[in-house]
């Protein structure tokens, strides 16, 4: 008998169910412009508002307001809202490219659809901060947009691949969300995700912190950081999911690499505001992580073994199977009524990795057996 493991890959989506996506994608402005797609109308109070991070998570940052005449605001170098120096192109949906040039002092450029709308030099000058420099000179690795912003409904660097929500689309109650950490205890790092319903209105958040003995906290019920009711995993790289089920009341659970930590019965008992049903309440249908997540790696929507492709069955028996991360792990046994060599006297025990995308024709395995 030849025992066989095979691990299946389910290649890659369009969404982030599968794929893990950056919670602060890395960008440099000055080789590769930032593109945020909007299409708020002026006048409606909406506003951009994304923050430039150097690989010690230390920010500056832009703004972007749809008032009546449109306005922009330098973090860290503008002392209030600035009007733009020349008219935005009428369209209401726009594509913003932010770029910085450090040839020749530290320039931001923004164009909006393809039109330069600002060439700002920063100096002592223009800017109204005296530490100025301090931030807008370092160099930018990541970005975030803030949980505030209004406008902002895509972004990818310039002319590269597909765009990206800033605020994905994630139903807690039919798809749990996971998020990827690999901060240790004591660090004081911390989760911050923000849930929104379809009109943009918060639907709760959570907190986890990774203090010397972790906490959570619950936005809108808790009135202060609770122990967990169990010991966390013991490893440092974690996921954790966060699901909600509305069956029988408004449930939160929380998983950490498989294992239940948090079983949360939302209730007037449990919460200690007298609102809290009016935030938990609401359709979870999209999430947003705060600019100052200091703890969350990636997320995606959770991934559930029932959406595996099927083993490979010519020549096979299928024995068992079971999800380890975002890998699906089979063990077949060979079958001796279609492998029926009398030379094949041994016991063999292999491992090999075949990848294959969903859709791909497994009925013959890979390899001479």
């Amino acid at each position: 008998m030849i025992l066989l493991t095979i691990v299946l890959l389910t290649g890659v989506t369009a969404d982030i169910q599968g794929n893990w996506t950056a919670v602060k994608p890395a960008v440099d402005l000055e080789t590769t412009p930032l593109e945020i797609k909007t299409n708020s109308t002026l006048g409606s109070g909406d506003y951009v508002a994304v923050y430039f991070y150097n690989s010690q998570g230390e920010d500056a940052g832009l703004y972007i307001s749809f008032t009546s005449t449109p306005q922009y605001y330098l973090y860290r170098c503008s002392s209030s809202y600035t009007n733009f120096p020349s008219n935005l192109p009428a369209a209401v949906d726009k594509v913003w490219r932010i770029s910085l040039n450090k040839t020749s002092g530290i320039r931001l450029q923004i164009h909006c659809n393809d039109v330069e709308v600002l060439n700002f030099l920063l100096s002592d000058d223009t800017c109204r901060f005296s530490d100025w420099r301090e931030y807008w000179s370092r160099d930018v690795e990541k970005i975030a947009f803030s949980t505030g912003d209004t406008a902002s409904d895509y972004y990818r660097l310039y002319l590269q691949g597909n765009w990206t929500a800033v605020k994905p689309a994630v139903d807690l109650e039919t798809t749990p969300l996971e998020i990827k950490t690999n901060s240790t205890l004591g660090s004081e790092d911390y989760v911050a995700v923000y849930f929104y319903n379809s009109q943009g209105e918060e639907a709760g958040a959570v907190y986890i912190y990774f203090t010397s003995t972790p906490q959570y906290y619950l936005y809108w019920c808790s009135s202060s950081n609770t122990n967990f009711p169990s010991n966390l995993p013991a490893a440092v790289d974690k996921v954790w999911r966060i699901s909600l089920t509305r069956t029988s009341g408004i449930r939160l659970q929380i998983h950490c690499n498989d294992v239940e930590v948090v079983n949360t019965l939302l209730s007037d008992d449990t919460c200690s505001t007298s609102y809290w049903r009016k935030f938990w309440s609401r359709d979870v249908e999209k999430i947003a992580f705060t600019a100052d997540d200091t703890a969350s790696d990636y997320y995606r929507r959770f991934k559930p073994a029932s959406t595996a492709p099927a083993a490979p069955k010519s020549g096979f028996v299928h024995q068992s199977r079971y999800q380890l991360g975002d890998q699906y792990k089979y063990t077949l046994r060979k079958r001796e009524d279609v492998f029926n060599n009398e030379d094949i006297n041994l016991e063999i025990s292999m491992s090999i990795h075949y990848t294959l995308r969903i859709g791909q024709d497994v009925s013959n395995p890979p390899g001479d057996l």
